[in-house]
């Protein structure tokens, strides 16, 4: 009996707290509903401060309750302040209220008198509040599709400006640490925002009215200005801001139009060394050594020495090249940076100084969106039959079987590495592993204590430290010698390479007498597994793969070699070292992947060769195993 009534008596209570949650959202609604353009500072306007501030406290709290879907929308999410917001039209019309009253803010500061100055209580909460429910918003990028984007940028600019014509007062906002939810810090935020989803919101909608409003200059201009007091995580969010403007098709091609003359160089210049310089240890970090630009330039010269007699190819300088060449990379600084060195190599006089040759061309590097890379496998999410197959052909037994003592080496590198229980990063620790042997240097921390002084009764011999870079070799072995695997990982890429290369009337680069990809070893390996010429090696720094094609005289056949660093290959066992091209695109086009294809094998329209998932267990396996690719791909990449 006490148990039914304990039952029904919280059962009670569970639907009082339905009826008070109706209730308050219908009040919430009720009051977004009157929210209009009033005249600042009249009572309807104050009254829709003390509304603002409301709907943003609501909305911070609805905004941290956790989600069950990973980059859910506004609709799939329970932050209803919001949705109600969108649903009554009320975006824009807050988007438009907030300039005026910026606007007239500004202006009233400038002269220092104004009833913005004697009602400040009631403005701070307006523009705090009204700030704030932006900010929650604009981190969905379906809000920020239906924004009115230009006057948006605008603001930001505005803002931008006025800090700079200000600066006294923005200086004391930032000593009391009142400034965070205020415009001044705010448009930041703003701005990361927009800019982070440029492809989604569309590059020719928001980047022309970036470029006219100045907002990369006046962004520097206020990070040199304010940047040593504003606080650390901050800091970054604008430095962040800035790298994904700097990454934009529209400031590559229209770089003149951000930077206009000295002054904008000097003020660049001052705050790299000022501000940015010690956000960019992790930059520093992922760009090419010295040995590796050293390693491309030489590459470069050697296809100059070996295409020397054939300027129908490699034309004698870069300037005649530029129109033959087509040049394409992952969006990495490291990439980018290898390209230029082979074009250095290549085209360059390295005995000479650089001034006394011609005037140096860009060439245009194409770069994609991480979402629509191809040079890599699964850059743009992970593909659930890759995973399948994956779990399939390889488990951690398969070397514990391969490599002696495995289990001691393992639990020995987790502790050097300091990896959580249970886990290994194999590629981590050949990345780290091969740099430090190639560039001749000391192990650093925690490696060094462990391999040269050895501590806490860990002691890593030389043969171990050659079993742990071999067994990320062992591993992409076995994975991308599997035909069914390699297609999902790398086949996207063949299929563009394939139709890069052909004769096709509707192939744009039909004409291009070079074609340049620049990628990673998770590029070289699954393509040389594809040819059947992984030799179990690793691929050394520089390493690239040529594909050279020949048309053989008083006949239209052509035929295909493939160099690989400097050596000539035989694919598939062949004994002849020149292929037929069609043989060539036959063999090779076998595991060739459209993106239509793979996108139906990878959202599971296509996977009537796997069983079904039956249990937990296989569940977390496949869980681990996407954990496992996820790291594999950020140690190869040094992405993230």
């Amino acid at each position: 009996m006490s148990s039914k009534g304990e039952y029904y008596a919280a059962k009670s209570d569970m639907d009082d707290l339905d009826t008070i949650g109706d209730k308050l959202a219908q009040d919430l609604r009720k009051s977004i509903r009157t929210l209009d353009h009033y005249p600042i500072l009249s009572d309807p306007w104050i009254e829709m401060a003390e509304i603002f501030g409301r709907v943003a406290h609501i909305s911070t709290v609805e905004s941290s309750l956790p989600s069950s879907k990973q980059d859910a929308t506004l609709w799939e999410t329970e932050e209803q302040a919001l949705r109600f917001l969108l649903e009554d039209g009320k975006l824009n019309l807050c988007v438009r209220i907030l300039i005026e009253f910026k606007v007239a803010q500004i202006e009233s500061r400038r002269d220092n008198r104004g009833p913005m100055i004697d009602y400040f209580r009631e403005c701070d909460k307006f523009e705090k509040g009204l700030g704030v429910i932006l900010r929650n918003a604009w981190q969905h990028v379906e809000v920020q599709q239906t924004t009115d984007v230009h006057a948006v940028v605008e603001h930001i600019g505005g803002v931008l400006a006025a800090n700079l014509q200000q600066s006294a007062l923005v200086h004391d906002l930032l000593r009391n640490n009142d400034i965070y939810q205020r415009q001044e810090m705010l448009v930041f935020q703003y701005l990361h925002d927009l800019l982070k989803n440029v492809e989604e919101i569309r590059e020719s909608r928001l980047m022309p009215i970036v470029r006219e409003n100045r907002i990369f200059m006046k962004t520097i201009r206020n990070l040199t200005e304010f940047g040593t007091e504003i606080i650390p995580k901050h800091k970054l969010l604008v430095a962040t801001a800035l790298a994904y403007l700097v990454d934009t098709e529209d400031f590559l091609t229209h770089r003149d139009q951000y930077i206009i003359g000295r002054e904008d160089i000097e003020d660049l210049v001052r705050c790299k060394e000022q501000v940015l310089q010690g956000l960019m240890t992790d930059l520093e970090k992922k760009k090419l050594t010295d040995m590796g630009a050293r390693q491309l330039m030489e590459l470069g010269q050697r296809l100059r020495q070996n295409y020397q007699n054939h300027p129908a190819v490699v034309p004698p300088s870069l300037a005649e090249a530029a129109s033959q060449m087509y040049c394409r990379s992952t969006n990495f600084c490291r990439t980018h940076q290898s390209l230029r060195g082979l074009l250095a190599g290549l085209f360059l006089d390295l005995s000479r100084p650089a001034e006394a040759q011609e005037s140096p061309i860009r060439p245009v590097i194409t770069a994609r969106p991480r979402k629509q890379e191809t040079l890599y496998p699964q850059a743009d999410a992970n593909c659930v039959a890759m995973l399948r197959r994956r779990g399939q052909i390889f488990s951690e037994d398969v070397l514990r079987r391969a490599v002696p003592a495995y289990t001691t080496l393992k639990s020995k590198m987790q502790r050097v590495f300091r990896f959580p229980d249970g886990k290994i990063n194999w590629l981590h620790i050949k990345e780290v592993l091969l740099c430090h042997d190639v560039h001749n240097i000391e192990p650093s921390i925690p490696l060094r204590k462990y391999v040269k002084t050895p501590e806490n009764g860990i002691s890593l011999s030389e043969e171990e430290l050659v079993a742990s870079g071999d067994v990320a070799t062992m591993t992409w072995s076995i994975l991308y010698n599997d035909d069914t695997l390699n297609r999902m990982a790398i086949g996207r890429f063949l299929h563009e390479l394939l139709s890069d290369m052909s004769d096709s009337d509707s192939n744009p680069l039909k004409d291009k007498t070079m074609l340049m990809y620049s990628g990673h070893d998770s590029t070289l390996v699954p393509v040389l597994c594809a040819l059947k010429c992984f030799d179990d090696k690793w691929p050394e720094y520089g390493s690239s793969i040529q594909f050279e094609i020949v048309e053989e005289k008083g006949s239209q056949g052509k035929f295909v070699r493939v160099i690989y660093n400097d050596r000539v290959m035989y694919p598939w066992g062949s004994t002849d070292a020149w292929l037929p091209l069609e043989t060539f695109e036959r063999r090779l086009g076998a595991l060739r992947l459209s993106e239509s294809d793979y996108t139906r094998c990878c959202e599971g329209e296509d996977l009537s060769q796997f069983a079904p998932l039956q249990s937990e267990e296989e569940q977390a396996r496949l869980k681990e195993i996407r954990e496992d690719i996820e790291r594999e791909t950020k140690a190869t990449t040094s992405g993230n």
